[in-house]
């Protein structure tokens, strides 16, 4: 995944949506990733403010939906995360990568 620009609005309903690819190939079922796991201040911290905030599926399952099964969805505005520009790197969980797959720090997250 090349890096993506994101916003997110503190407060709002608005998306991110993400289609997800594995060496280059587009994850062909979205509805079967178990869990995401966003961890937000990875990478240069000049970007990104302390502290760091991980954001996991398991824990806070009204950040993500899988139910689409040709992008991830990732609902951020009821977050309450601090305003600015956030690095953010994302790991999924799903059938055949029950270990996770990182997808490195792919995300750029402006917060307003």
């Amino acid at each position: 995944m090349a890096l993506s620009t994101e916003l997110v609005y503190n407060g709002y309903d608005n998306t991110i949506k993400l289609q997800l690819q594995v060496d280059g190939v587009v994850i062909a079922d979205h509805t079967t990733i178990m869990r995401a796991v966003l961890e937000l201040g990875k990478g240069n911290t000049l970007l990104s403010p302390a502290p760091y905030q991980t954001i996991d599926s398991d824990i806070d399952p009204g950040y993500f939906d899988f139910t689409d099964a040709t992008k991830l969805i990732i609902k951020l505005g009821a977050a309450e995360l601090p305003s600015g520009r956030h690095n953010a790197a994302l790991a999924i969980f799903m059938p055949g990568y029950i270990g996770g797959l990182s997808f490195g720090t792919t995300l750029d997250v402006r917060v307003r």
